[in-house]
């Protein structure tokens, strides 16, 4: 009997992760993905897919469930917690109305990141489906190295899960889990019940060819040739204020035309034009297919924060140097709001013998200038 495995996936990367596994790991196996029309051009990544023959079944899943509430009203977010109570009651009706099928497949396999709502749907209608059903978590970025889950499950939704337990038999996938594919194994550094498995590289000729193909990319080396440093922005005002502030002091150390920012893909490039320098485009093409081309590769990446600048070392064995400035002071600036984990993981990454010279977190304007001169960055 031939195995099935099925790919949830809500960010590019997680696509990217699951088109390696597909290629790289289970080349044998009948393999669906369930693509979340939560991302800039999904509709242009989910018609490339079908027509890459790479999986037997694309879904593009679009659902109250996968929109987000942060900034709604009381009254917006009515109908998402409506759709939110139904997939936990009615979780096998639920996901065949949103992939559009008659019946769930018996997969062997499951692959995912995070728990968010869809994702703890579709786990319980394919573990009904197949009692025997193994579940995967995928590599998501910096989130995974620094804990378990990025942000734990709020009260009142562990509350409303026990109960649907009783109700439908509902089940939490996260304790459901068998294993967790990473790029690095030793950047981990909690601990968990289950096991801790390699991805593979993504130096695989036809893996790179289909990713390409998958995301349009059109190599262009002669847009980087005069780049010299990569800026890599935050979402959030308070956290573009400091961006704004960050970039007005490094162009009195590197001209602006060797500058380019590289916004947040939800945010909008309209609050970093009077700078004046300029601003990658928003595409459909995940920043680690430009690390995976080589692209920037030269480059200096700078940023308050970001797991871009950190991925494309981990997973894309990028050499260049890594400036992050969330405790960097500047005159008239203020500070980013770091929680311990994250400085711990960093400060740990920035003291590693494989990244020792390459990773730079200055405390003052002076320090910025001093780690941006290291191995000639600026040109004198």
């Amino acid at each position: 009997m031939e195995n099935s495995v099925i790919f949830c996936v809500d960010s590019y990367y997680q696509l990217m992760v699951s088109i390696n596994l597909k290629m790289n790991k289970y080349t044998d196996d009948q393999a669906d993905v369930v693509l979340f029309n939560t991302m800039h051009g999904a509709e242009t990544i989910y018609k490339n897919l079908k027509e890459s023959g790479l999986f037997r079944n694309v879904f593009l899943a679009n659902t109250q469930l996968n929109k987000t509430v942060l900034n709604s009203s009381r009254l917006e977010r009515i109908p998402k917690y409506i759709s939110y109570l139904y997939s936990m009651a009615f979780y096998t009706q639920y996901t065949k109305k949103v992939l559009g099928i008659q019946r769930i497949e018996s997969y062997n396999r499951l692959f995912f990141y995070g728990y968010r709502p869809l994702i703890q749907c579709i786990f319980n209608a394919c573990k009904k489906a197949n009692p025997e059903l193994r579940c995967f978590r995928m590599d998501d970025g910096m989130g995974t190295y620094m804990r378990e889950w990025n942000l734990p499950k709020p009260k009142a939704r562990l509350v409303i899960e026990r109960v649907m337990n009783r109700i439908s038999g509902f089940l939490p996938i996260e304790e459901n889990i068998d294993g967790f594919y990473v790029p690095d194994r030793s950047m981990i550094h909690y601990r968990t019940n289950y096991e801790i498995l390699e991805l593979p590289n993504y130096t695989n000729p036809n893996l790179i060819h289909k990713l390409n193909e998958i995301f349009d990319y059109k190599e262009n080396k002669s847009s980087e040739k005069d780049i010299e440093l990569v800026y890599f922005g935050v979402y959030g005002e308070e956290w573009i204020k400091r961006d704004i502030e960050y970039l007005k002091a490094i162009a009195k150390i590197i001209p602006k035309e060797r500058i380019m920012i590289k916004i947040h893909p939800r945010e909008d490039a309209r609050k970093y034009r009077k700078l004046g320098i300029e601003i990658m485009e928003q595409s459909k093409i995940p920043w680690e297919i430009f690390m995976m081309n080589k692209l920037y590769s030269k480059a200096t990446f700078v940023g308050q924060i970001s797991s871009a600048i950190l991925s494309s070392r981990v997973i894309f064995q990028r050499t260049g140097k890594d400036i992050y400035l969330y405790k960097c002071r500047i005159p008239g600036g203020s500070l980013a709001n770091i929680d311990d984990d994250l400085n711990s993981f960093l400060q740990m990454c920035k003291n590693s013998t494989e990244y020792r010279d390459q990773i730079f977190i200055p405390e003052s304007f002076d320090e910025l200038q001093k780690a941006l001169m290291v191995q000639g960055s600026v040109t004198e």
